[in-house]
């Protein structure tokens, strides 16, 4: 029986408008009721005065999937994407309001989102130009479909002190995983991407099987990737000053990591840099790097 996109649909709207609404069953959300920090409304930490967004864009209709940890959090969020705008804007429901993804509109309301937005739509249009070659007319008018394994807002995933447990693989399998397959489905390439490395062990607990990984040969210490299975490394692999005491004493390959996992028919490359959840720089795809990672997951 072929997946049905309404059902994700319904169940966003509802969490949108139950937390609008602030109904006790909130309590017992896998994310909520584990995490003080994401359900506290203090000054320090006002994520749950901050809209859920479980996910923005078109599964019907986008460019490419990735899923994220959780929404990110800035200053004043919590009256950007107050329960008040919400009203508005959701009228219709969530769901209406996230397909046409409005950080991307030409004039959005949420600025910092937006700019934060386009710098990771410029990073996966051009991975799907990699993947594909040039993209004809219509297909540039296509979003990506952004899915989070969290929908509520924090600063960091670290901050918000998750404890996976067994409800939240179960509700991640439910609502985020099954919801980007349909969404893979829909999109111009047969891959999602996820960014930073926390979102790893939620990926092997839920039975992705790790195909290969790709990376540098050494670590800062020149001492070979143990930890990364089946490494292809690159001769030209891009590099980083070492430093002791904020002195230069030499080179030594990026902390970027490349992982390809596969669940039946689910493709997810993650991508990863030590001590940041940004994306790689463009001397990646120029040095051909991306470009063969991209050809092996097409071919595998």
């Amino acid at each position: 029986m072929s997946y049905q996109i309404s059902t994700f649909f319904s169940h966003c709207d509802k969490l949108e408008l139950d937390w609008r609404n602030n109904v006790p069953s909130l309590k017992s959300d896998p994310f909520l009721s584990v995490s003080p920090i994401l359900r506290s409304v203090s000054p320090n930490c006002p994520y749950f005065k901050v809209m859920p967004e479980p996910f923005l864009g078109d599964p019907d209709h986008c460019s490419i999937v990735m899923i994220n940890l959780n929404p990110g959090y800035t200053i004043g969020d919590e009256i950007v994407l107050s329960s008040t705008y919400s009203s508005v804007v959701c009228y219709k429901g969530y769901s209406e309001y996230a397909k046409p993804f409005p950080h991307l509109d030409a004039r959005p309301h949420h600025v910092a989102g937006a700019k934060w937005w386009n710098q990771r739509k410029a990073y996966l249009d051009n991975l799907v130009t990699l993947y594909n070659g040039p993209l004809t007319a219509s297909d540039k008018d296509r979003k990506p479909f952004a899915i989070e394994l969290c929908p509520w807002h924090s600063h960091n995933w670290g901050e918000a002190k998750v404890r996976i447990t067994g409800s939240i693989y179960n509700y991640v399998e439910q609502w985020t995983l099954a919801p980007a397959l349909y969404a893979i489905n829909h999109s111009l390439v047969d891959f999602a991407v996820v960014i930073g490395a926390a979102a790893i062990p939620v990926l092997e607990k839920n039975g992705f099987q790790l195909m290969k990984s790709f990376g540098p040969s050494k670590d800062i210490k020149g001492k070979p990737y143990a930890r990364l299975k089946d490494n292809k490394s690159f001769p030209n692999y891009p590099q980083t000053e070492k430093k002791r005491d904020n002195v230069v004493i030499g080179l030594s390959d990026a902390e970027v990591f490349y992982k390809y996992y596969k669940k039946g028919e689910l493709k997810v490359l993650s991508i990863f840099k030590t001590g940041s959840n940004n994306t790689p720089g463009i001397e990646y795809a120029e040095k051909g790097i991306e470009g063969e990672i991209l050809q092996y997951i097409k071919k595998h």
